[in-house]
């Protein structure tokens, strides 16, 4: 019977450690389970205020990109005349350049000692009538 009573003392003992450590994986069980609920609480709520932020976010490049569009679809014409305004301005140059030449060869066939002189010669013969003129004047 001792050892009966051995046994049934030895089941107690050992039932009772069972009962120890299924209370202490019940327990670490039921802390995973927090913290996941925990985990899963912030994480939806940095969806919530990220989410709406990335779609507004978006919202805005496609509006950007709209808006590049339609400033690259005006540009287009523009660039395209830049070729016809060089070849003008081009035009325009080689005109004028025959004329500018024409007035540089004429400037410098002027005798400028010649035209000094004459105008010095001029400066003396007026000078006595403007003298004249002051007296009757």
């Amino acid at each position: 019977m001792n050892d009966q009573q051995n046994s049934n003392a030895s089941t107690e003992e050992l039932l009772s450690q069972i009962l120890v450590q299924q209370r202490r994986e019940a327990r670490a069980t039921r802390v995973a389970a927090f913290a996941v609920l925990l985990l899963v609480i912030a994480l939806l709520a940095v969806l919530a205020v990220f989410v709406p932020r990335a779609v507004a976010l978006a919202d805005h490049i496609q509006d950007s990109l709209t808006q590049a569009d339609a400033l690259l679809a005006e540009a287009g014409p523009m660039i395209a005349g830049i070729g016809t305004m060089v070849e003008n301005a081009n035009a325009m140059l080689a005109d004028n350049t025959g004329g500018v030449s024409e007035a540089v060869e004429k400037l410098n066939s002027i005798d400028f000692a010649a035209l000094n002189e004459a105008i010095r010669g001029l400066s003396e013969a007026v000078g006595p009538l403007a003298q004249l003129a002051r007296l009757f004047g």
